[in-house]
């Protein structure tokens, strides 16, 4: 037993699991479980713990509580940022970190695209539009960058040669 009158927490036993993969939107988010449980895999209720996170752009919100009567306590990450981010977990006061790990993977998804210039142009056969046809593909803060985009003529009989 500790001197806090708790059982003594096993770092190899106790677990950190979460939801993945995820959308890199910042506000979609992976749900965390901690489970805290002694030598013989028995919860332990009453737990502090510290979570951390690391990867950029991750945001942790942990509730400031102790764990459960079946020794969990959930928390909740997002990100802005796309890839991975690795979660640990120690149990305070005495900073007893368990041993495994979780990686959450924080996808782009799909895009929303937005016209930037080139829309509803008027041309001579033959000749080159005035303006460029760009647009850009984004979710939530993260551009995409270098992907394929399809331009279709609707109307007018026109084509586009991708110059």
């Amino acid at each position: 037993m500790t001197t806090e009158g708790m059982p003594d927490p096993d770092p190899q036993l106790s677990t950190i699991t979460a939801t993945s993969p995820v959308l890199a939107d910042g506000l979609s988010t992976s749900d965390i479980v901690v489970r805290i449980v002694d030598k013989y895999n028995r919860p332990i209720e009453g737990a502090k713990i510290k979570i951390t996170a690391s990867g950029e752009g991750a945001r942790l919100m942990q509730p400031d509580s102790l764990t459960s009567s079946n020794g969990q306590l959930t928390a909740r990450l997002s990100a802005t940022s796309p890839g991975k981010k690795v979660l640990s977990a120690s149990i305070l006061p005495k900073n007893i970190f368990i041993e495994r790990t979780c990686t959450v993977i924080f996808e782009l998804g799909n895009p929303r695209i937005s016209i930037v210039s080139g829309q509803s142009q008027q041309g001579t056969v033959g000749q080159k539009c005035p303006q460029p046809l760009v647009v850009l593909l984004k979710n939530g803060d993260n551009l995409f960058v270098g992907q394929y985009v399809r331009f279709i003529v609707e109307s007018g009989g026109g084509n586009f040669d991708g110059q």
